[in-house]
């Protein structure tokens, strides 16, 4: 889980530096904001964990937190996101005494979709009423929550610092994660693409554009295991049952076919037009074969055949930053 539990345990957080700071904020780890000015400033020696007090009221006093954590694995931020989110909650339930959901549900930092709640607690069991509002966000790999808590008697004096921060909250730029495959490869998606489950047999992993098309540009990675190995002489002989096989699934026009090195290996590459009938839109299809070892690798990527000038040299760079990571 990536976010810190912000209740009395803020304390707990190893933080060092004190100083005041009027200045917009960058952070190494990928966001900006703009602090409210003369709040005093503490970073926890990773800078993962940063926090502004208002020193200019008495203790006890609001504090805004801001906590990242860069993800592992394959981060759907659509999935992530309300997975993230329950996983918050219950923590806040377990850990807070009084624990009280005021309100919760969907908004947006930074133009990218988020999670907030605004709920109540006590620091000890017979302390003081304190609320707290947190915002939650998915980015790429980066997870991020923006925490504002404060005495239930002030919080609505520094609410309006609260939202102007959070107006104020940018990203940097979208960190270019290498996928690692457990297959013998690894691969850098384009910037903001994500990364699905395929729903295909032997399907590795699927890599989806951001953009909201009906039919999104997309690059999919099948593996097979090959036995005897195959060469790209071998695929070459097969082209023309490759593409008699691609015809019996659709409107198939063949375009353009050759061979390139991909990750050092000869590849067949085969482009094309295709019409699904479950599809209305005309696609424009990208396919290279690759013989690496016992493995065959086929790189699928599809998109609009109007807009495939836009992504020709996205779906080259993709491939082409193949590297393998097993012994051959």
């Amino acid at each position: 889980m990536f976010v810190r539990v912000f209740a009395s345990s803020i304390a707990l957080l190893t933080l060092a530096g004190a100083s005041l700071h009027a200045q917009p904020y960058t952070n190494p780890n990928g966001f900006s904001l703009e602090p409210p000015a003369h709040w005093t400033l503490w970073e926890a020696p990773d800078q993962l964990s940063v926090r502004w007090s208002d020193s200019a009221q008495k203790s006890p006093n609001g504090s805004i937190l801001v906590s990242v954590k860069k993800l592992s694995g394959v981060v759907v931020p659509s999935e992530a996101l309300p997975r993230e989110a329950a996983g918050v909650l219950g923590t806040f339930k377990k850990t807070m005494s009084g624990f009280t959901l005021a309100a919760t549900g969907k908004t947006m930092l930074s133009g990218v979709p988020a999670w907030y709640l605004s709920a109540t607690y006590r620091l000890t069991p017979k302390g003081a009423v304190w609320k707290i509002r947190q915002v939650i966000v998915v980015r790429g790999r980066l997870g991020a929550t923006v925490t504002y808590a404060a005495p239930a008697a002030s919080f609505a004096k520094a609410q309006p610092v609260f939202s102007k921060l959070l107006a104020s909250f940018r990203f940097g730029a979208v960190e270019l994660p290498t996928y690692r495959s457990d297959k013998g490869y690894q691969l850098t998606p384009a910037t903001g693409w994500t990364a699905q489950l395929p729903q295909v047999i032997g399907g590795d992993i699927h890599f989806v554009e951001p953009g909201v098309h009906a039919y999104p540009a997309n690059l999919g990675v099948h593996v097979a295991d090959v036995s005897p190995p195959m060469t790209i002489d071998d695929l070459t002989a097969h082209r023309a049952q490759i593409e008699a096989g691609l015809a019996k699934e659709a409107q198939y026009v063949p375009l353009e076919n050759g061979v390139e090195t991909i990750a050092g290996e000869k590849a067949l590459f085969i482009i094309a037009q295709l019409k699904n009938p479950q599809i209305d839109t005309l696609l424009r299809v990208r396919l290279e074969f690759v013989p690496h070892g016992a493995k065959l690798y086929r790189f699928s990527a599809l998109c609009p055949d109007a807009d495939h000038a836009q992504y020709e040299e996205t779906f080259k760079a993709m491939i082409q930053s193949v590297k393998w990571t097993d012994a051959k």
